[in-house]
């Protein structure tokens, strides 16, 4: 069961960084249309934030203020793009 939780600790990462950039892509070609989000994008959207908050927590209770500190920075700066976004499509209306 340790190997297991130790391949997700290490995979969740991965998996969140990939998941930004594909939704960060994704955001930018359905804006390039001119097409509002659907649902489902939005929540995309957040999941990698989600992700981020969660691979800090761990890396917090292992002691390893430094790398926690970097995940907690990226989920942030995502967080920040989410509303960022969403503050754009309200002064366009």
């Amino acid at each position: 069961m340790e190997t297991i939780l130790d391949f997700i600790r290490a995979a969740l990462p991965w998996v969140a960084i990939g998941l930004f950039v594909g939704v960060t892509l994704s955001a930018k070609n359905v804006e390039k249309k001119g097409e509002k989000p659907s649902g489902l994008m939005v929540l995309l959207s957040w999941t990698p934030l989600f992700c981020f908050l969660l691979v800090a927590l761990l890396e917090l209770l292992d002691g390893d203020l430094s790398d926690a500190a970097v995940w907690l920075v990226l989920g942030i700066a995502n967080a920040f793009l989410n509303t960022r976004k969403k503050s754009g499509e309200q002064e366009q209306a």
